[in-house]
């Protein structure tokens, strides 16, 4: 029987005894080949690192050399405990633009979060640094206000705003144990004070006018549930997990509560809604309050699709709006919820979503509270000319709605971010692009209102003599925070990891290539850290995501990927994405889009084979959320033979996914466009065709598959692929976390999910294993399997 125990004692003996764990150090090698390491390194332009070597014969030149045969590859335990910007859309993979630094409101000042693993306390730790603005290019050493460490999965400081007072900040953080809470912290008097004491967490915050809070958080446990034992549970519209737990789960609930309350009268809070519909709710979806105070903006759920929102014509709306919602169930289409704080009234600002695609929408409230800006959002259809309904059928919109009345005013059709509003002159500020914008400030787009019009006044504007704080990195820059201000050089205020000058990195190389169906693809290529031309290496492929303009030290997730680890065990690392983004979306939700990304992969592993880099019989690939899906989808479907896989807490359209997600509309609907029926009678058919858990039997049994789930409730996701690879006697290992989530904070969680796919590809790959006895259980494991694989691939050692 599989059991995960020995990989549990080694997370308890870690955390008690606060092992590091180590990685041989890099071998020593020639004179030679330290000069074609040294120019790689030049290349890359890693922080800290040397670009060229002194002449030959030289004490300095020789001292060189020996520092540099010093240097070892990457650990796990490194990347863990790297400095990074602790912004969480940031980490969670999205730009770091404009999300910084944020300015106290008469520019004085900014502040900066940022964030480090701890695997020895299996903590976080999250530090408020301060910088004066007049000082940046003289003396740009930051002041550390504030050091929060968390031991749960959130962060221990996020959401940072300033006051109008200039002195005060507020943020949504938490202490070891407690519950996430709203928090408020004064530069001068170093006062930290909690604002909140809501009994569960609390997830997100506005502020509006008379010191006027509304926040959004947890539900509170369900009042009948001292009738289920002697009643039993009525199951309705429940989600499955809500049912194995008794109460909503951390990540896997949508509904939270919203609550009024007055800064300073925290138990002077109001219920504005018990049980509310909201999108995976985070940090960035903030109640929006207006200045007076009387109303409360928020982005929610449907439980219903209009009929009109099907004629809107974007090919993804086309398939959304489409979606049959069952009761209980709702879409995944995004629409602004008003609150009403005086009548206590909800009701919706417009009838019309916002445009889809992980573009999101910003809101602002004019200063009169009679009317908001809101972006990226759709208009509604009714009561309009023919001529003006065309033109809202083709794009969203940025526009200004009346409340209550909810007529528009349009501001702009151009893909527009929202990023403020200036005091001085009420204009908006915008940048161009929502996925992939310019850096703040540069661009700058201003809006200004005259009448009943809006108009673009960029070109007229006062420049503004504020710096722009950004994160400057690249596929080789380590990332550091830089200053740039008109007239004057970029500064770099703070170097985030100086150490990496220490560690030996591989050299990634931005390339392109053409998949197996004729499609152009790009990626980064993740060269070996002892790479030496001409000889053949073992692939891994990394799916979910390539950003050629950010260093991913891991890839492009905390969960599962390892790149340069991978890299330091004598590994190519391939990176794959497609750069047509539009084509990406195109073939979401239909039968092409995992053809499509095997097709990717496939074509990478030809194009690296031509060009004599890699060893084909020893490719591995790994998944992560909905990339399982492509993942099992190659292993069952695909002519290409996989030496080894890892999966990690992803969806697969496969069967006990769907009928688990039975009362939530996402999923399953999606499934349904997917196969093209439902899984039942004659619906089966596609679906035993093309659902990779149906076609187990066509995954040959010398193919080792790792399995890893986030928590307990994502084995439900896992399961069914598990279980028919146990059933078909096909070599599987699974491994589950019990106080994980999706993308895994937690250092130990991070180190058995990251560090282990490490020691899994290195093992099958390379026949290596790590001979640190807290890893024996896990490679005992190993050989078992290796035994049912009659496995002959690897090198002698």
């Amino acid at each position: 029987m599989h059991s995960d125990a020995p990989l549990r004692v080694w997370i308890n003996w870690i955390a008690t005894q606060g092992r590091t764990i180590e990685f041989p150090a890099l071998c020593r090698c020639s004179i030679a080949m330290v000069a074609i390491f040294i120019w790689i390194l030049g290349k890359a332009g890693v922080s800290g690192l040397a670009n060229e070597l002194p002449s030959a014969g030289t004490s300095e030149a020789a001292n060189r050399r020996a520092r540099i045969a010093e240097k070892r590859p990457v650990t796990m335990e490194e990347v863990i405990e790297m400095t990074r910007l602790a912004d969480p859309y940031y980490v969670g993979g999205g730009s770091s633009s404009g999300r910084v630094a944020q300015f106290s409101p008469d520019k004085t000042r900014f502040v900066v979060v940022v964030r480090k693993g701890d695997v020895h306390k299996n903590s976080n730790e999250f530090s408020l640094l301060l910088w004066h603005t007049k000082d940046i290019y003289s003396s740009p050493k930051p002041e550390t206000l504030l050091t929060l460490n968390s031991s749960s999965n959130r962060p221990a400081i996020q959401a940072v705003r300033w006051q109008t007072d200039g002195e005060t900040l507020l943020f949504l953080g938490e202490h070891p144990g407690e519950t996430q809470q709203l928090y408020s912290f004064n530069c001068r008097s170093r006062e930290l004070r909690r604002v909140t004491r809501s009994p569960t967490n609390v997830l997100s915050y506005g502020v509006g006018g008379a010191d006027l809070i509304a926040y959004t958080a947890e539900p509170l446990p369900n009042a009948d549930a001292s009738s289920w034992q002697r009643l039993g549970r009525p199951i309705s519209t429940q989600l499955i997990t809500d049912v194995m737990l008794g109460r909503p789960d951390e990540e896997w609930s949508d509904h939270v509560r919203v609550v009024l309350q007055h800064e300073g009268h925290p138990e002077g809070s109001s219920t504005l809604a018990e049980k509310f519909l909201m999108p995976f709710p985070g940090p960035d979806d903030q109640p929006v309050v207006s200045p007076d105070g009387r109303y409360v903006l928020l982005l929610t759920l449907g439980e219903d699709i209009p009929a009109s929102w099907r004629d809107y014509l974007d090919s993804r709306m086309q398939k959304w709006t489409h979606w049959k919602i069952a009761p209980g169930q709702y879409s995944m289409l995004l629409r602004y919820t008003l609150f009403d704080t005086k009548e206590h009234t909800q009701s919706h600002l417009i009838n019309a979503p916002i445009s889809i695609g992980g573009r999101g929408s910003e809101a602002i409230w004019r200063a009169d509270s009679r009317s908001v800006v809101i972006t990226n959002s759709y208009l509604p259809l009714e009561n309009v000319s023919h001529e003006e309904r065309e033109a809202r059928l083709k794009s969203p919109f940025v526009a200004e709605i009346k409340v209550p009345s909810g007529d528009v005013t349009k501001i702009s059709s151009k893909e527009l971010k929202l990023m403020g509003q200036d005091q001085s002159t009420n204009d908006l500020i915008f940048e161009e692009g929502r996925i992939n914008p310019k850096s703040a400030g540069a661009g700058e787009i201003h809006f200004r209102k005259h009448g009943d019009r809006w108009e673009d006044v960029s070109a007229v504007r006062n420049t503004e003599s504020t710096p722009v704080i950004s994160l400057e990195e690249g596929l080789n820059l380590a990332p550091r925070i830089v200053a740039t201000q008109v007239g004057q050089q970029s500064r770099i205020l703070l170097d985030l990891n100086p150490q990496f000058g220490k560690l030996a990195f591989g050299r990634e190389e931005r390339i392109r290539w053409k998949a197996r169906d004729g499609h152009e693809v790009e990626g980064g290529l993740y060269y070996p850290v002892d790479f030496v031309p001409g000889r053949r290496y073992p692939l891994v492929i990394q799916t979910h995501g390539f950003h050629p303009d950010r260093f991913e030290i891991d890839g492009p997730y905390t969960s599962a990927f390892a790149a340069q680890p991978l890299a330091g065990k004598g590994i190519m690392v391939l990176q794959a994405e497609a750069p047509d983004r539009a084509a990406v979306i195109d073939h979401l939700a239909t039968p092409k889009e995992v053809e499509w990304r095997v097709s990717a992969y496939e074509g990478g592993i030809d194009d690296l084979d031509a060009r004599g880099l890699i060893d084909r019989a020893r490719v591995g690939i790994m998944g992560f959320s909905r990339t399982c899906w492509y993942v099992k989808y190659a292993l069952t479907h695909s002519h290409f033979h996989y030496a080894t896989a890892s999966v990690s807490d992803g969806i697969d359209m496969g069967y006990f996914t769907y009928a688990a997600m039975a009362n939530r509309g996402y999923p399953d609907d999606e499934i349904d466009q997917i196969a093209g029926a439902i899984p039942n009678g004659t619906g089966m058919e596609p679906w035993i065709r093309d659902a990779p858990d149906f076609s187990i039997d066509k995954l040959p049994s010398d193919v080792p598959v790792r399995v890893v789930a986030g928590c307990p409730l994502d084995v439900l996701v896992e399961w069914e692929w598990f279980a028919m690879m146990k059933r078909l006697q096909k070599p599987v290992d699974m491994v589950v976390f019990l106080d994980g989530i999706h993308v895994l904070e937690k250092p130990l969680n991070r180190l058995i999910s990251q560090d282990g796919n490490v020691d899994w590809f290195d093992f099958w790959l390379n026949g290596h294993e790590d001979p640190d006895p807290i890893k024996a259980g896990q490679y005992e494991r190993w050989r078992k399997l290796r035994e049912v694989t009659k496995d002959t691939r690897h090198p002698a050692e």
